[in-house]
């Protein structure tokens, strides 16, 4: 699952030393975990254009174990002092194998489609 966090949208304030934080809700922790190589922060300014490249910060940048964690933080840095829109992005797996028991019992299937005069 992609996730995306949209901080200061409006360019309002600069976010300058402030924490970002997201923690995957008790009810899920069993079954999602963190994937990929990090998180991606892009900053755009007022007139919504890109400044400057997107920066990945790796999970072990975060002191995050992506299979184990159930959070992450990430401060703004303080010379950031420009009012800009950040957009935070990062992904997640669900693994629902728990959730799902094997069945097992009678089935039966019927073919009605002629392949080549064959059914």
């Amino acid at each position: 699952m992609s996730w995306e966090i949209v901080l200061n949208p409006d360019c309002k304030v600069a976010a300058g030393g402030k924490k970002v934080t997201d923690t995957i809700s008790e009810d899920s922790q069993n079954i999602m975990h963190y994937t990929g190589n990090g998180i991606t922060v892009t900053r755009y300014n007022a007139k919504g254009n890109e400044v400057g490249k997107p920066q990945e910060i790796s999970w072990t940048e975060l002191n995050v174990a992506a299979q184990t964690a159930t959070g992450w933080s990430w401060t703004i840095p303080e010379e950031d002092t420009t009012p800009y829109k950040y957009v935070i992005t990062y992904n997640t797996v669900v693994d629902g194998s728990d959730l799902w028991q094997k069945q097992e019992g009678p089935n039966s299937v019927t073919n009605n489609v002629e392949f080549d005069g064959e059914k």
